[in-house]
């Protein structure tokens, strides 16, 4: 069986382009914490996974395994904990409750997924504390501890050569391009794996819309894409200049990516196997339901219900810690 280590190439590009063939049914977490009035919290986590011995090809866990093959799940203590099979699937489920300003470590650990080079590549922590009278904030981080994947510092060939076609002769050196190249490399991991709607968890809409899907990357690329080029060409461009080469540099990346989509839909053809970090690509919905007001948040928030949700990727922690906040205000309900 082909497992997830294997799903990455050269770039995120070439990620994109492939990663889908095998994400299907992957092992995935769903992160509930409920905030009570007085700052208390609950924990809720649900590991999904495919049942034991039992995979099929639409659920397949990295390296067709279990989900411990993926997770190292939350049990004892304080842990209220059952594990459920159903049909196409095993669940297990942890449940706890916190005091206010408690701080829950490592109930979210990501582990390679891969019986051959065992690690940990990404812990949680999250907490809830005062902010105010009244005012609460929840903050939940993920933190990348493994080995720093070789595709978040390097220069992507294929984005060098979409941007040295986009920009003047003058300033398409090598010395200008490789700090762009590595820029936009870390964009394009952001709209990878999040956080906020990753495109990677979106493929079947990139095949059947891949206009939409287009229009969605220039979007979210413009601003990063323009502050590269401000960063390593300052003055040497007008603001006009700069808009021009951040269009013509994401239209030459979606021109590559739309290439490497037709190379790589055979899995034969998946070439060589990077150092991604051997991180498993798995699936985590995080959400928290707060009890007054929600002040500010830097996730999809729905007024109606108090809640806030993210989704997001355990890659994303490779650049940095993810962090996910949202503050309420129960004065005044």
């Amino acid at each position: 069986m082909q497992t997830h280590k294997t799903l990455f190439r050269v770039a995120p590009l070439s990620a994109l382009a492939t990663a889908a063939l095998f994400t299907t049914g992957c092992a995935r977490s769903v992160i509930t914490t409920t905030v009570k009035p007085d700052g208390a919290f609950a924990r809720k986590i649900v590991f999904h996974g495919p049942k034991p011995n039992e995979q099929g090809a639409g659920f397949a866990a990295p390296g067709g395994g279990e989900m411990t093959d993926t997770f190292e799940m939350p049990s004892g203590g304080p842990w209220k904990t059952k594990r459920e099979k159903l049909e196409n699937e095993e669940t297990y489920t942890a449940e706890r409750e916190l005091t206010p300003g408690s701080v829950q470590k490592k109930d979210i650990v990501i582990k390679s997924g891969d019986k051959m080079k065992p690690g940990i590549f990404v812990v949680n922590e999250a907490t809830v504390h005062s902010i105010g009278p009244g005012k609460w904030e929840y903050r939940e981080t993920l933190h990348w501890v493994g080995k720093i994947p070789d595709v978040v510092t390097s220069a992507d060939p294929d984005v060098a050569k979409a941007i040295k076609a986009a920009l003047p002769p003058a300033l398409a050196t090598d010395a200008n391009v490789r700090p762009i190249t590595i820029a936009i490399n870390r964009e394009m991991w952001h709209l990878l794996f999040g956080p906020g709607d990753p495109l990677i968890s979106g493929w079947t809409q990139f095949m059947m819309q891949p206009e939409a899907v287009e229009r969605k990357m220039t979007v979210r690329m413009s601003a990063g894409v323009d502050k590269a080029l401000v960063a390593q060409l300052g003055d040497k461009l007008t603001s006009e200049q700069r808009r021009t080469y951040v269009r013509k540099i994401i239209s030459n990346v979606v021109a590559g990516l739309n290439a490497k989509t037709t190379q790589n839909a055979d899995p034969n053809k998946l070439g060589s196997k990077p150092d991604m970090g051997d991180a498993a690509i798995t699936a985590l919905t995080f959400s928290v339901t707060l009890p007054g007001k929600i002040v500010s948040t830097n996730g999809e928030r729905d007024d109606f219900t108090g809640q806030v949700y993210w989704l997001v990727y355990p890659q994303a922690a490779a650049l940095g810690d993810v962090e996910m906040t949202a503050v309420c205000d129960t004065n005044g309900k």
